[in-house]
């Protein structure tokens, strides 16, 4: 079966996603390639019949606080002052990593000859779709999405081709133990284990995505409305300490109450000022949000929440 294949890894969990993924599909379709997927979630049935492979597992490694996160900050203006706010958030890094590394491993049964990663979302253009009918040997792509400046990696993972001979060498790469020392991403783990000790060859062209997870400050809120921002503080190693809630960011024109229910009883929350919820994190069996006619159940944001602090500047 010589050919071509390309690996999309999935974790397609809003109907955005899957659309971008089936605009993909249209587009890899129509070179004759065939196509891998590779989920951590169901994807619908006609999707998976797009495709020439389709596999779902539920292997997916999230790394959690303490063990490896990632921790965002900033300071923050509002009407009653500067505010430094901080939050870990869970590292997703290693589930791509570990979706290549099965993926490699399987693919090496097959008689390839030619073995295209990408994530289901990568921008497909022109460049793009000549890499991917004119291969001429192991090569890696820098990434950047246009929207953001400080999201340049030498190294991405959004679209590289390798030969067969090499598919070996990354995913006998590809540890956790490894990732787990040194690495902040996992592009900076290709770059360092990878790329540079095998000597592989990287392309001059900057490849992007479609979506984007991460708008302003977006990493540091726990709100499910659009009309507010706000952060849930949780003292990881003080585990008695009550929670406690800042609402930091309004839209414009806000003019509406916002309250919490939690395990029954009803917490007025004013804008700009730490509020005590008056619970341990161990002690909340319900929380709910009310922003105006809006209900929010809280309970699958709260049990997201590891570490996170405010410091009034």
């Amino acid at each position: 079966m010589e050919g071509r294949v390309v690996f999309i890894s999935c974790y397609c969990d809003t109907s955005e996603k899957i659309e971008v993924l089936s605009k993909n599909l249209d587009i890899l379709e129509s070179t004759g390639v065939k196509t891998f997927l590779f989920s951590g979630l169901p994807l619908p049935e006609y999707i998976q019949e797009r495709s020439s492979f389709s596999f779902v597992t539920e292997e997916n490694p999230i790394l959690k606080w303490p063990d490896k996160s990632t921790i965002y900050w900033s300071l923050i203006n509002t009407p009653k002052g500067t505010v430094r706010i901080s939050n870990v958030v869970p590292d997703y890094g290693y589930a791509h990593l570990n979706q290549i590394k099965r993926f490699s491993e399987m693919i090496t049964s097959y008689d390839f000859d030619q073995v295209f990663y990408m994530i289901y979302d990568t921008v497909l253009g022109k460049y793009e779709m000549e890499f991917l009918t004119n291969f001429t040997g192991t090569r890696f792509h820098p990434f950047q999405r246009p929207d953001r400046l400080d999201s340049f990696y030498p190294i991405g993972l959004h679209l590289f081709g390798v030969e067969k001979k090499d598919i070996v060498k990354i995913s006998s790469s590809i540890s956790l133990e490894e990732y787990c020392k040194d690495f902040s991403n996992p592009e900076s783990f290709f770059e360092q284990k990878i790329v540079i000790p095998n000597g592989f060859s990287v392309g001059s062209e900057i490849v992007s995505d479609w979506i984007y997870y991460y708008s302003e400050n977006s990493s540091l809120s726990h709100s499910p409305s659009k009309k507010i921002d706000f952060t849930v503080i949780r003292d990881y190693y003080s585990s008695s300490d009550p929670l406690k809630i800042f609402i930091w960011k309004v839209c414009e024109g806000f003019n509406e109450d916002v309250s919490l229910i939690v395990n029954g009883r009803h917490i007025t929350c004013n804008l700009f000022e730490l509020i005590n919820i008056g619970c341990a994190y161990s002690e909340i069996n319900s929380i709910s949000l009310i922003v105006g006619n809006e209900f929010f159940d809280m309970s699958k944001i709260m049990g997201s929440i590891s570490q996170s602090s405010i410091d009034f500047i």
